[in-house]
């Protein structure tokens, strides 16, 4: 029962998380929100493993593998993700991230050659109507369908960084410190984004954003704890499903404190319902 708490628990996390940023994203831009969030994650992340790397072996494959989770995911992804948020909105955005894990089981059968099973196939119909369905929902808003490619191109990195965060894993067995270096190699590059391609200029300040994304990087954290948690207090089947439902609550939380900058209409509910359904079948 704990760890389905703590499942739930996460998916609040990460809905307020997105809050958070598209609050944060009315002053500011996606290249600030990413630099703070990955500042306060890394930070937190790198407090948490110190004690434990003198424990740890690390081996080439091991730090290879996680930086190139930091990239892909804690970097390029989020960017993307953030992109989305400001485009088309939060619900819509984790809505459809939401379907990183069908990507993550494509890929990991086309790499790994793992088997294809009917409730992936089922899970796969889910998902493509689901965006389908909320493609059209932005017919009443004021973005485009192809504005949807930003969170579908977060959620195929995020799936295809699980690959290497799976083979990071099966070397060192430690989640803190896998983080801890991915973290801070998304951190790396961002700071080299900034300064060797002079966009220091991008970076849009403010106290009120600030605020928001050091609070979003701190729920951020919390959230891949609490995922952590989850699935080592209880099995995958039983949590998994749980920590999917994210979407349906950043749509509730959207409804009530995103009512002047987003409009949740029947449309983007029932597409985002198929997508965490089918993201659930796809990890059963």
């Amino acid at each position: 029962m704990l760890a389905q708490l703590i499942a739930i628990s996460s998916a609040a996390f990460t809905a307020i998380f997105a809050i958070l940023i598209r609050k944060g994203l009315t002053n500011s831009n996606p290249t600030s929100a990413l630099l703070i969030t990955t500042l306060i994650v890394m930070s937190g992340f790198w407090v948490l493993a110190a004690p434990a790397f003198s424990e740890v072996s690390l081996s080439t494959l091991a730090i290879s593998a996680f930086v190139a989770d930091g990239v892909l995911a804690t970097a390029v992804a989020n960017l993307l993700f953030f992109k989305s948020i400001e485009r088309v909105g939060a619900g819509v955005s984790m809505s459809a991230v939401g379907s990183q894990s069908l990507f993550a089981a494509l890929l990991a059968i086309i790499l790994l050659q793992e088997e294809l099973t009917l409730l992936l196939l089922l899970g796969t119909i889910s998902v493509v109507v689901g965006i389908a369905i909320l493609s059209e929902g932005g017919r009443r808003h004021n973005w485009r369908k192809r504005d949807l490619l930003f969170p579908l191109a977060a959620a195929v990195l995020l799936g295809s960084a699980s690959i290497f965060k799976k083979v990071g894993m099966s070397e060192i067995g430690s989640p803190i410190i896998g983080s801890a270096i991915n973290s801070g190699a998304a951190f790396l590059v961002i700071m080299a984004y900034l300064a060797l391609g002079r966009k220091k200029n991008e970076l849009q300040m403010s106290r009120t954003s600030v605020k928001f994304f050091c609070l979003a990087g701190m729920f951020q954290l919390a959230m891949i704890l609490s995922q952590f948690g989850a699935v080592w207090l209880g099995k995958v089947v039983a949590v998994a499903p749980l920590i999917n439902t994210s979407p349906l609550f950043t749509l509730i939380l959207s409804s009530l404190f995103l009512r002047e900058v987003e409009r949740i209409t029947p449309r983007i509910v029932i597409g985002a319902v198929l997508i965490v359904a089918g993201a659930t079948l796809v990890v059963l």
